[in-house]
């Protein structure tokens, strides 16, 4: 049996330490993405530049992983910061055009291109906002793009390929946590009856989301509390 190999898009995220760590003791050889030089990053495992906001490093990192074939993709890019409420047109534009087209677009060409293994599989993390909506609402709107992307997927391309989604909503250890407006955060964690998921707990249903070979293409799966 072949070694599987994964490649982890983010490696800056506060899920990929985690993932990536699991993967490893799994035996899969994992590569990550990183937005800046690679090597800055002290780490001997293979690894990209990959910036979403520029479509040439989204081209060239496209070309660096032609011919290769994943056998998993964990994507953890995803607007964190919030807008305030004044911000100006253009900001706006290049917000949604970064976290909304670029992204989609990526997804799409590693779906497409075969840069994947016959039962390959991408699993996009995105948030509870898109469904219950946020705070943001352009957060909520970036979120709520790329989802209706995921599960329009299988209905129009044929492929042993899967594509899925886990809604997760705030996560305690994350920086988009620790950054968030203190009364912000109060209200998730009031609403969730104090139970929100950890790092650890969400890689942890990352892996085993990835590893279930009856997970159909095209799923939100929703993790953690449920609240609005």
């Amino acid at each position: 049996m072949s070694k599987k190999s994964a490649l982890v898009i983010g490696g800056s995220s506060s899920l990929a330490q985690g993932i990536v760590s699991i993967l490893n003791s799994l035996n899969v050889n994992t590569s990550v993405t990183y937005r800046e030089c690679p090597n800055t990053h002290g780490s001997e495992r293979e690894s990209f530049v990959l910036d979403i906001s520029r479509m040439n490093v989204i081209d060239d990192f496209l070309d660096q992983i032609k011919g290769r074939e994943f056998d998993f993709v964990v994507n953890l890019i995803g607007s964190m910061s919030h807008l305030e409420s004044k911000v100006s047109h253009t900001l706006i534009r290049d917000y949604l055009e970064v976290y909304s087209t670029n992204l989609i677009f990526l997804l799409d060409e590693l779906f497409l291109d075969s840069r994947l293994a016959k039962d390959g599989k991408i699993l996009h993390i995105s948030s509870r906002a898109a469904k219950y909506g946020s705070f943001d609402r352009f957060y909520a709107a970036s979120k709520s793009s790329i989802e209706g992307y995921i599960k329009s997927v299988p209905k129009s391309i044929n492929s042993r390929i899967s594509i899925n989604a886990i809604s997760v909503g705030l996560i305690l250890d994350s920086r988009m946590f620790l950054d968030m407006d203190v009364s912000i955060r109060e209200q998730h964690i009031h609403k969730s009856g104090g139970k929100l998921l950890n790092c650890n707990q969400v890689a942890k249903s990352v892996v085993q989301i990835l590893m279930d070979s009856k997970t159909n293409s095209g799923q939100i799966i929703e993790l953690g509390p449920q609240y609005e």
